[in-house]
This record gives C-alpha cells, structure tokens and sequence, in this order.
C-alpha cells in the first residue's frame, strides 16, 4: 500500500487492524456469537474486519478537518487515480457514507444489471 500511495501521491495515515485477539479489550461486552453455520471459521475475521473499519471512521471523524475520507482494505490494487473529487460531486447532496466497493460477485452483478443498466441507479439510499 505504502509504494502505491507514494506512486500516486496520496496523503495516507495507516490505522492498525483489529483482529480477534483484540476483542477482549475493545468489546464492551461478550464476544461476537458465529453464525453457527456448520464449519464457519470467519465470522469473528468478518467482525474483525467491520471493527477496523469503525475504528478508521472514528480516528478521522476525531482527527480530521477533512469534509471526506476514505477506508481502503490493506491489500487493495490502486489500477490508477481516481478522482473522488467527481464521484462526491456525483453523489447525492445528502450522504454520509459512499461504499465504492463490493467483492461479492453475485452482488455485484445483480446491482450492475438491475440497478445501472437497467434503471441509470447509481446509488441506493
């Protein structure tokens, strides 16, 4: 992440993961049940994940001066700049969080042909 932020100029501040070690002294309470589906083993990694990102919200929400910020996952491939400028100038006037990015392909495939080809969608409120 490091070499691609320096390749495109991007100003960065990296927040370290939460993993499920942690969740003894983050959590105030019990924690994270499974979802007890038979041989799950990502559950709590799943939660691990969302937790980082809260934590990444909240550090800039606290820190920064910024009107956006962005979360990226540590292992993203930055393709070539983009220009968050356009995509906030594109967005509706009223949002707080803009989810740029889905992996699940069956999701992504049902919103692309659903939702933009077929209605001009681009976002869901």
């Amino acid at each position: 992440m490091d070499t691609q932020f320096s390749t495109f100029g991007i100003n960065n501040i990296r927040i370290s993961a939460v993993t499920p070690n942690d969740f003894s002294t983050c959590l105030a309470h019990k924690r994270p049940l499974t979802c007890k589906h038979p041989g799950c083993t990502s559950c709590e990694y799943e939660f691990a994940c969302i937790s980082s990102h809260i934590k990444a919200k909240k550090y800039a929400l606290e820190t920064s001066t910024d009107n956006h910020f962005v979360i990226m996952e540590d292992d993203i491939i930055i393709p070539y700049i983009i220009n968050y400028d356009n995509i906030v100038n594109d967005a509706p006037n009223d949002f707080d969080i803009l989810q740029l990015l889905i992996l699940y392909g069956p999701t992504v495939k049902y919103l692309y042909e659903n939702l933009y080809l077929k209605n001009n969608i681009k976002y869901i409120n």
